[in-house]
């Protein structure tokens, strides 16, 4: 890997963000998401996936929006890539990633600063990645437990609401678009800790995010809420998964690829046992493994209906 740039400042004051919504089929309901973004930054990128343009979500859209209408759906790492280039040449240096089901908190841009106010007095490496902490919008509240900082590293986060540098987005050559959807956000951050940046999260919740469609399930008197992804999901998590873990070990990180590999045994085992097509969604995951194994990264299981 080429030598890592001289760190720049990092963007205390905010004088300047930009965000990117990635959108797929959206209800009108995203508007409220769209707004809740447009409040603390400059300029929103919206970058839609979907096969024909919402002519109606566009007509209500300011001249502080700039649609970038793919007409295909060309994931989440592609359509990342497109509003980072776009970010950058305007001149941005941070953008927020943002899916059309994530709402920002209103003390987003506040918080997030005083993120990077105590980074730089507390640590030397350059922030790549800086993620609020969230609630699941599709599971039941939860006491999140004390808060004792205000931020701190963590080995990966979760690409929407995170804040991404752009030079070290483009020092690293972007997000992987092969892998689609899952992991792009985990890749790409284990690719920023090699490269010698720090991934930072935030103790305080930000946002509120949808991840899967949770269901609470029960065997034998065990409950547990599970994701309920569908099965060509299975497909993306395994596949990616054994291609980021390889390339960590690599790497010679075997304790985050021991860890990783722990909790997707964990992922798969709970959806064996306790979600309704198990065995659609085994399949999918054998396949995504064998194909991860092999390196193969042409196969695109998404629906297309």
């Amino acid at each position: 890997m080429k030598s890592r740039p001289s760190s720049s400042r990092g963007p205390a004051d905010f004088e300047n963000l930009a965000a990117v919504i990635v959108l797929f089929r959206p209800d009108q309901s995203v508007t409220r998401n769209i707004s809740a973004v447009a409040s603390q930054v400059d300029t929103v990128f919206i970058v839609d996936n979907s096969p024909a343009a919402d002519s109606q979500l566009i007509e209500n859209l300011s001249s502080q929006h700039r649609v970038l209408h793919s007409g295909q759906n060309l994931g989440l790492g592609a359509a990342y890539n497109l509003a980072c280039q776009h970010a950058i040449d305007l001149g941005y240096e941070w953008i927020i990633l943002l899916d059309q089901d994530t709402e920002l908190h209103g003390d987003y841009r506040a918080r997030m600063s005083s993120i990077f106010a105590e980074w730089s007095t507390m640590n030397e490496t350059e922030i790549g990645i800086a993620a609020p902490n969230f609630r699941n919008s599709q599971s039941p509240p939860s006491d999140a437990g004390p808060q004792t900082t205000v931020a701190h590293s963590v080995d990966a986060a979760v690409s929407s609401g995170s804040l991404v540098n752009l030079s070290a987005w483009s020092h690293l050559g972007g997000f992987r678009e092969d892998f689609f959807i899952d992991y792009v956000d985990t890749e790409f951050c284990r690719r920023l800790i090699a490269g010698g940046y720090s991934v930072a999260m935030s103790a305080d919740v930000l946002m509120s995010h949808g991840m899967g469609h949770p269901a609470l399930n029960q065997v034998l008197g065990y409950r547990r809420y599970t994701s309920n992804y569908p099965a060509w999901r299975h497909y993306f998590i395994a596949r990616n998964f054994v291609l980021t873990v390889k390339a960590s070990l690599q790497g010679g990180d075997w304790i985050w690829a021991a860890r990783e590999t722990r909790r997707r045994i964990k992922f798969s085992l709970l959806t064996a046992v306790m979600e309704p097509d198990r065995r659609e969604k085994l399949a999918a995951t054998a396949r995504g493994c064998a194909d991860g194994i092999r390196g193969r990264v042409t196969c695109n299981p998404v629906p297309h209906n």
